[in-house]
């Protein structure tokens, strides 16, 4: 089934005022093969970290403010110790986390069997660049904490392993966030100004201290708009594949300090692979594609929602831009439910057409989240079925916006605003 539209416009919608995701408890893994990275150049990345970032540094905070972490880099691969350990939370302070060159960075968890959940924190005004593997020695969640920004290029993955190269299982859950605080409950982490290390006593699984699912709110730093991009054109494509939930947050600053930050998107450049391996979801808002200057055309981005077991639920806005994809890939009986809205920005000039896509490769998915158009898009189904609805918000599934030459028999629910 192909659906069109001809025509263009815009419409902004803000951003939530909090975000939240819940938490849970540990599931079995997965095995997965990750290759050896290659050295890559910083490219359009560098514009995202301040000029100057050293190559292949991955250093231990050491102020007053640091976790007792040590790295010591040996074969090319920054191996991590130490940290506080608190109940079965586990902090690492970071003032430089950059993997250019190296072949990975290994938590070695030895020493910290009970760890449930790794937070790291970095402080850097850099940001952090992630080229390889991120690897833990034993299943734990990962929380990952970077103000400043943080920048995915191809090799980069996160998983648990022996090694950075070879075969890793995926992480339980992963969050990427640009927060200086995460509160949980009454607990909180403060990033740039040293950790609020929970006490013994009550830090047990997340840190609200009871080990059961909780909700996660996330302030940023004042003044600070630090952005994530995940670059699957520097150095080949990226793939982020968890076993069940994982969170990409980039936020932009409450005006007060003490409340919770707004989500920003995420800009997607490349080809991106994000998914789970069994029944999770996906929290964030991306952004594919842009209008390059250079070359005065909109650039190409492919990103992936991949479902390898069970059903996906894709809570993340998407914008597609002319020229870029957003593709449904359910594997086996898996399905993926889209519930968030997915925007369509096609461009129609007068002697070309460039349309922005959704597409379902696989599974029997479902749009739920409504679908808006602002230019020429298609929806595309190559196998299996997609079904569109929005009941929960009480308008059309569709939505085109200047609409042009539409047949009403292509479309059924639509609604022309």
């Amino acid at each position: 089934m192909r659906l069109r539209r001809t025509g263009h416009g815009k419409k902004f919608y803000g951003i939530p005022t909090f975000y939240s995701a819940p938490m849970a408890l540990l599931q079995p893994l997965a095995t997965r093969t990750v290759h050896r990275p290659r050295l890559v150049s910083l490219g359009l990345t560098a514009a995202l970290l301040t000029p100057g970032l050293a190559f292949g540094q991955v250093t231990a905070e050491t102020s007053a403010n640091g976790t007792g972490t040590i790295v010591n880099t040996i074969a090319n691969e920054a191996a991590v110790t130490g940290g506080i350990q608190s109940g079965t939370n586990l902090y690492h302070r970071f003032s430089e986390f950059n993997t250019t060159g190296l072949t990975g960075v290994l938590f070695n968890l030895v020493n910290n069997p009970t760890t449930d959940t790794l937070i790291v924190g970095v402080s850097s005004t850099a940001g952090s660049l992630i080229s390889a593997p991120v690897v833990l020695s034993q299943s734990a969640n990962l929380i990952f904490m970077s103000p400043y920004g943080i920048v995915l290029t191809g090799g980069a993955s996160f998983g648990v392993g022996s090694s950075t190269i070879g075969t890793i299982s995926p992480l339980p859950r992963l969050a990427l966030t640009t927060a200086n605080r995460l509160d949980f409950t009454n607990n909180s982490i403060n990033t740039p100004t040293g950790f609020e290390v929970v006490p013994t006593t009550t830090g047990n699984g997340y840190p609200d201290g009871s080990g059961n699912p909780t909700t996660m709110l996330m302030t940023a730093l004042a003044n600070v708009s630090g952005k994530i991009l995940l670059d699957g054109d520097t150095g080949g494509a990226v793939t982020l594949v968890v076993e069940q939930d994982l969170m990409i947050a980039e936020l932009v600053p409450s005006a007060n300090p003490q409340s919770p930050a707004t989500m920003a998107p995420v800009e997607v450049r490349g080809t991106v692979t994000i998914g789970t391996q069994n029944t999770g979801t996906i929290f964030g808002a991306f952004n594919l594609g842009e209008w390059t200057s250079n070359n005065n055309a909109w650039s190409t981005t492919n990103l992936i929602a991949k479902s390898e077991s069970g059903v996906l639920t894709w809570s993340a806005p998407v914008t597609v831009r002319p020229g870029s994809e957003f593709k449904l890939e359910a594997t086996g009986t898996s399905a993926i439910n889209l519930g968030a809205l997915v925007s369509l920005y096609g461009w129609e000039s007068a002697n070309t057409i460039t349309f922005a896509d959704l597409v379902s490769t696989a599974g029997d998915n479902t749009v739920a989240g409504g679908i808006e158009l602002f230019g020429p898009g298609r929806i595309e189904v190559q196998a299996g079925s997609l079904q569109i609805n929005d009941a929960a918000h009480n308008y059309a599934a569709i939505t085109a916006y200047y609409t042009k030459n539409i047949p009403a028999k292509n479309w059924g629910a639509c609604n022309a605003a």
